[in-house]
């Protein structure tokens, strides 16, 4: 483990190397700012014990290590010979060179680093294999790697998920897109102005527009993706909406920015660093995610040829050629002045109530820019830059500015509270901290006589009594908690341990961290999330584990049978706010204004469309309310529910079947496992539930309505087949073809040529990740299929169901269904029934089982069904070597997905080596498309993404 007291400050490279290998350097020290990450390298990956000359990539790196806890110059030159080994063939890495990209350096360290995780042979550069997930437990999936999945939806109705590539560590982002719309004139006209009058007369130029316009621009790119593309052959109108959504939030998060110019104004390099945000939401920029902050912590520069770091240490940053005190606005002058690129912005994650903002004022953002403009005009009219490229140091402030003799610094509780200075928007109620510093007088230090080192003797010598004096210090009321954190008195929660108090009564949100009182007991008063279990301070209090759906105590009896009452579910979570004592007066968080009255008497909150006691509807808005999931329907749904499917009607269609609730009376849908009223399970199906874990036990029930996702570790309702991160399977729902366990089936294996025996089923050997005989020669091996090879065999039986056939349209059904899923027309009314046995056919990409032989395409993730006769069709593009789904058919040109035959003019399609977007004729309705670069994953065109 390394020691808490090195830091960046203690790594010393070698001089030699610097100049070739400041790219390597800089990334080590992105690398070794977290120590985390450096301790997960010791602690999970085996050292690698082969000699090697050059050594590989990790054993470089573990020399490293040994190197900086020891306190010794570190030599880059044996990872440097890793590389270019590792690359010989490409004539990447060459020692003689320094122009290599540092964010493509980090993916291929941490690519390394995940290669070893899951005992892949060092330099192995199979970037098919790379994607065998580690289950995010190696140092760079479990702390760079960002994953996010893309939902496209189309106009026509057709939805399909996308995620992002196994490799992804940071998000693209063109920094161009911020100088879209600005005033280059006004910063102009500030260089022929004198500071005072700028200060004075709050001349206003563009840079107090541009703080964190880097986000905001990222967060409008996002939000308003769109492309012209379908994944649905049929579909006509090609015009799909994109979303995205968190699946891993990481440690560190990285934002490459992409130059256009290398060579940009001065303005440009100021307005571009300025605009980098000090702390940011990651689930306001992706839309649908965990609430995670993080904080600036460094900023990757770039000079030429040359990379620096600076990296923050409080409120103090640290950068070549700025002296041990310097702040946001030195930092600002120097990158200016050297015209330094800021390429990736380096941000990790912090607590929700601790934000971090940038301590400078905006008249002094205002004197950056306006020395900005001066260096531009310097360099207009002499044809020369203001540092010379050969110097890597302005000069100006390696010495901190002497202060002025006789000046008095004011003291007040902010300049007492600057270490744990925190933004009062982002506070919980029970943190903020009132305005007291009206009443307090400000307080200045004491004014001494001054003495010179010479005097000073002197009077020693004098009077050997004399001790020079030094003001005194404030002192201010604080608590100390029981981890050792000091807190000011007016906090109720410890920042650090977020322990309450001594004397505080109530408990603490585990999402916000907030206080509440003692008497809201299960959802929180400032986040309204649900709490498993608060952490009280009162020991009695602790012992209250289970909570009911009206948010008290559950009898240790029985639940209540009430009939109004709603079931538990994250999509209605605001719906089962019913706190214990209702004449309580609100606790302020919703004023008056933002609350509307229902006739029945109940007050409900601005937002909320449905009456929480009667179920009536908001005043001027139209529609119904469904019976079963309390959604509001608008008037043009006539029959059924938007959100439930069910019928309009209070009591049941003509012999549709239901099954009623013995604990409130409730019709439910056939295939519904819970009730929907009170959360009682389906005693068919969960019988074997019952038995296993006592649900119907009182004391249990809590637990029973939430499952935990073992992957994501999310929790999910018990009525969600699947997680809705992660997609797992839920497994509390019972599968009919895995119930039973003991039924032992015969599995055909093959040996490779190293030796491993194999499932029928993996298309690579678990052992050389060599391809199977028989796909040796069609290419059919697809990164989908080396990532879910430990899988392949999950589904390998058919599932066989009893189903019924439409009269109308021949539309096969599930028994279940009513109706027919595609004309509506009544199971009941079908003149002869029948019982099919059909069988499924399983998706090789997301490993779905239960589409029908006879469709063509997943139902889930809208892939092709596997053709049979693979010899005359290829597998990958010639040229973007991907994998070929889409082509355009040589006869009718239209894009249609790639089979023996095109579904619209039935003209062969053999012969065809490109796909739809490398074809020749189709790069005019390429253009016109929705441009993917920067958005991650799969559709970066090149190394940065554009």
């Amino acid at each position: 483990m390394l020691p808490s007291r090195l830091g960046l400050s203690d790594l010393t490279f070698d001089p030699i190397r610097e100049p070739n290998d400041s790219f390597l350097i800089t990334a080590l020290k992105v690398f070794f700012s977290n120590n985390k990450f450096i301790n997960s390298i010791q602690k999970d990956l085996n050292k690698c014990r082969h000699s090697q000359n050059p050594p590989c990539i990790i054993s470089s790196l573990y020399t490293i290590i040994d190197q900086y806890k020891s306190g010794l110059i570190i030599n880059t030159l044996p990872l440097r010979q890793s590389l270019a080994n590792l690359y010989e063939n490409e004539n990447k890495f060459t020692l003689d060179s320094s122009d290599w990209d540092i964010i493509e350096t980090m993916s291929i360290i941490l690519n390394a680093i995940h290669a070893k995780a899951i005992d892949l042979p060092c330099n192995i550069q199979n970037k098919d294999a790379l994607v065998i997930s580690c289950n995010n437990t190696c140092p760079f999936h479990s702390i760079f790697y960002l994953g996010v999945d893309e939902n496209h939806i189309c106009e026509c109705g057709n939805e399909s998920s996308n995620p992002w590539d196994y490799t992804n560590m940071c998000q693209y982002f063109n920094i161009n897109e911020i100088f879209e719309e600005y005033n280059q004139d006004a910063s102009k006209e500030m260089s022929k102005l004198p500071n005072f009058i700028i200060k004075e007369k709050n001349v206003q130029g563009n840079s107090q527009v541009f703080i964190g316009k880097i986000i905001s621009k990222l967060q409008d790119r996002l939000r308003d993706a769109k492309c012209e593309n379908c994944f649905l052959d049929e579909c006509e109108i090609r015009r799909s909406k994109i979303s995205f959504s968190l699946t891993k939030c990481p440690e560190v998060y990285l934002i490459n920015l992409i130059w256009e110019n290398n060579n940009p104004f001065y303005l440009e390099v100021m307005l571009a660093t300025a605009s980098a945000s000090s702390t940011l939401m990651i689930d306001e920029i992706y839309g649908i995610g965990p609430k995670t902050r993080y904080n600036l912590k460094g900023i990757i520069f770039q000079r030429y040829n040359s990379y620096d770091y600076a990296y923050r240490n409080g409120n103090i940053w640290k950068f070549t050629g700025l002296h041990e005190n310097s702040g946001w606005y030195e930092l600002l002058q120097e990158v200016t002045v050297l015209k330094y690129l800021p390429i990736c912005l380096v941000y990790e994650k912090t607590p929700l109530n601790q934000p971090y903002n940038f301590d400078i004022k905006i008249h002094k953002l205002m004197f950056v820019e306006k020395f900005a403009s001066e260096c531009e005009e310097y360099e207009l009219m002499y044809r020369n830059q203001v540092i010379p490229p050969e110097k890597k140091i302005s000069g100006l402030f390696l010495k901190e500015k002497k202060k002025i003799k006789g000046k008095k610094d004011d003291y007040n509780f902010d300049n007492l509270m600057k270490d744990n200075r925190i933004d009062q928007r982002s506070l919980p109620v029970s943190k903020k901290i009132e305005n007291t510093t009206d009443n307090l007088k400000f307080i200045r230090k004491t004014e001494l006589p001054k003495f010179d080192e010479e005097e000073k003797v002197l009077i020693e010598h004098q009077n050997p009594t004399f001790i020079e004096k030094n003001p005194p210090s404030l002192t201010r009321k604080i608590w100390k908690c029981k981890c050792g954190s000091e807190n000011s008195d007016i906090w109720e929660v410890c920042c650090k341990c977020y322990e309450l108090k001594p004397g505080i009564e109530g408990w603490v949100c585990e999402y916000c961290k907030a206080k509440n009182d003692i008497e809201t007991l299960y959802i929180c008063s400032t986040c309204r999330e649900i709490n498993n279990r608060p952490h009280y301070s009162n020991k009695k209090d602790d012992d209250i584990k289970s909570f009911n759906i009206y948010n008290n105590p559950k009898e240790p009896k029985s639940i209540s049978n009430n009939p109004d009452t709603y079931f538990l579910d994250e999509e209605w979570g605001e719906k089962n706010q019913n706190l214990a004592n209702q004449s309580k007066k609100s606790s302020g968080l919703y004023s008056h204004d933002n609350i509307w009255d229902c006739e029945c008497g109940s007050s409900n909150i601005e937002e909320w469309e449905i009456c929480q006691k009667c179920d009536k509807i908001k005043p001027g808005l139209g529609g119904w309310v469904c019976k079963f999931c309390k959604a509001r329907n608008p008037p043009e749904n006539i029959y059924r529910c938007s959100q439930c499917d069910t019928s309009k009607n209070e009591t049941s269609a003509k012999e549709q079947e239901y099954w009623s609730c013995k604990t409130c009376k409730t019709a439910n849908r056939s295939y519904a496992y819970i009730c929907e009223e009170c959360g009682e399970s389906k005693d068919q199906l969960y019988d074997y539930m019952s038995k296993k874990d006592n649900l119907h036990n009182s004391s249990e029930r809590l637990k029973a309505q939430k499952w935990k996702c073992i992957d994501c570790k999310f929790e999910n309702s018990i009525d969600k087949e699947k997680c809705i991160y992660c997609q797992l399977q839920n497994p509390y729902i019972p599968i009919k073809n895995l119930l039973d366990t003991e039924e032992k089936v015969e599995v055909l294996k093959w040996k490779c040529k190293c030796g491993k025996i194999n499932e029928e089923s993996s298309k690579l050997c678990n052992g050389c990740y060599t391809i199977k005989k028989e796909y040796e020669n069609k290419s059919a091996v697809s990164k989908t299929d080396i990532k879910n090879m430990a899988y392949n065999n999950y589904y390998d039986e058919k599932n066989q169901e009893q189903v019924w056939k439409c009269i109308k349209c021949n539309q096969i059904n599930d028994d279940w269904k009513s109706k027919c899923k595609t004309c509506g027309f009544s199971k009941y009314e079908n003149k002869i029934t029948e019982n099919i046995t059909i069988e499924y056919w399983k998706c090789p990409r997301c490993l779905y089982n239960q589409n029908q032989n006879d469709q063509n395409i997943c139902y889930k993730c809208k892939t092709a069904k596997e053709i049979r006769s693979v010899e005359a069709l290829p597998s990958r593009c010639k040229e973007c070597f991907k994998d070929i789904n889409i082509v355009m058919c040589p006869n009718c040109k239209e894009g249609v997905r790639i089979k023996e035959k095109c579904i619209k003019c039935s003209g062969s399609l053999n012969g065809i080596i490109k796909c739809y977007s490398c074809d020749e004729n189709n790069q005019k309705n390429i253009k016109k498309g929705f441009d993917f670069g920067g958005l991650g994953g799969n559709f970066r065109r090149n190394k940065y993404g554009y």
